[in-house]
């Protein structure tokens, strides 16, 4: 098995996770036990991530939220444009309580299959390279994908391939967050995590 494949094997994995949630009822995806974060939250929040890494960090192409003709900000009644890192309490809330499930969940299946079709069309070389600086910055913070909170997130990134991007953002970041929707589910007392 080569690179690509290995990467789009486990990309379906965690993809699986993300769609078997399609089946779980509205009120399961907006409850937030504890005062965690909602299953409709973190999806949002692993969708935007792996939105704003692939589609202008990996590639510099166009994100799937500015496709004009899905109009997905005000289809999802979502209007950030940032990732979620930093969201008061009040604005997670706002969030799970006011998102449209439907457009959510058909925004979280756009961004996959940008994602493979990224992955099938980078080059392993340019994997390679060292995300540029002044690029990093104008995505993050001209480019609305952190709030100034959120700054640290940058000094994490310095360095980073794009290849740490494409692997972190599709696979290790969304897989962690998967362990956030097994807490919420079994603080709900749901089976089948």
């Amino acid at each position: 098995m080569d690179a690509l494949h290995f990467f789009l094997d486990a990309y379906e994995v965690v993809r699986g996770e993300i769609q078997r949630l399609d089946q779980r009822e509205e009120s399961i995806w907006r409850a937030r036990p504890q005062g965690l974060n909602s299953i409709a939250w973190l999806v949002w929040h692993l969708a935007r991530f792996e939105d704003v890494a692939l589609n202008r960090l990996v590639v510099e192409g166009t994100q799937v939220l500015d496709d004009p003709a899905a109009r997905w900000p005000s289809r999802m009644g979502a209007p950030w444009r940032d990732v979620g890192v930093g969201m008061t309490d009040a604005e997670v809330t706002a969030l799970t309580e006011g998102v449209d499930l439907g457009a959510l969940r058909a925004y979280s299946a756009a961004v996959g299959q940008q994602t493979r079709q990224v992955a099938r069309s980078v080059a392993p070389e340019a994997l390679e390279a060292v995300v540029d600086l002044a690029h990093l910055r104008r995505v993050l913070f001209e480019e609305g994908a952190l709030r100034p909170e959120a700054a640290w997130v940058e000094e994490v990134m310095l360095g980073w391939t794009k290849g740490r991007c494409l692997s972190y953002f599709a696979l290790l970041h969304n897989a962690g967050h998967m362990y956030d929707k097994r807490t919420v589910l079994g603080l709900l007392s749901i089976p089948g995590r």
